[in-house]
């Protein structure tokens, strides 16, 4: 079984073509993912539809400039700090960056992973910070990206890990 976010789905409509009472699901990286005939189909994908607008109206806007997050040719320390600094400045439900906005870097797989790991080293200062890295963490493929998270969730940089797994992130910059 496939489990697709909400925020992955551009748009829900019926199948077209040979699957007569299907839905297809349109995703945000040009995938069509064809979901088969329900026994009420057209209530399914009014179902389906309703969620996903239900999801927009009321999903927060949590968007966080990546880039502020990342490490553009930082040593570890001075790293750490600016991001320090970004998640205290003001306490983090003011000027600087929130829970909910570091939440949901750790928790987008297509986020650049030295982004994701940032938001995990931000977050670990956090009450039940810990424990929401280590379940990001553990539905991460990539076992570098999954290590580094976890090292980010007690504060730490591993630095081999990241250097790997940002290697293989489609936005992966030399």
């Amino acid at each position: 079984a496939r489990v697709i976010r909400y925020d992955e789905i551009e748009e829900v409509q019926a199948a077209h073509g040979n699957v007569k009472g299907g839905m297809q699901l349109l995703l945000q990286h040009g995938e069509t993912v064809l979901l088969l005939p329900a026994a009420n189909s057209e209530q399914a994908l009014k179902q389906v539809s309703s969620a996903l607008q239900r999801y927009r109206n009321e999903r927060p806007e949590y968007e966080v400039d990546e880039q502020q997050l990342r490490r553009v040719c930082r040593s570890k320390r001075p790293w750490k700090e600016a991001l320090a600094a970004l998640t205290k400045e003001g306490g983090y439900r003011h000027s600087g960056l929130r829970v909910e906005q570091l939440s949901a870097v750790v928790d987008d797989s297509h986020a650049h992973p030295e982004a994701r790991v940032a938001a995990a080293l931000g977050l670990s200062a956090v009450d039940g910070g810990h424990r929401r890295i280590v379940t990001a963490a553990a539905a991460v493929a990539d076992t570098d990206l999954r290590r580094a998270l976890a090292a980010a969730a007690e504060g730490e940089i591993v630095e081999w890990a990241l250097a790997r797994a940002s290697r293989r992130h489609p936005q992966h910059d030399d």
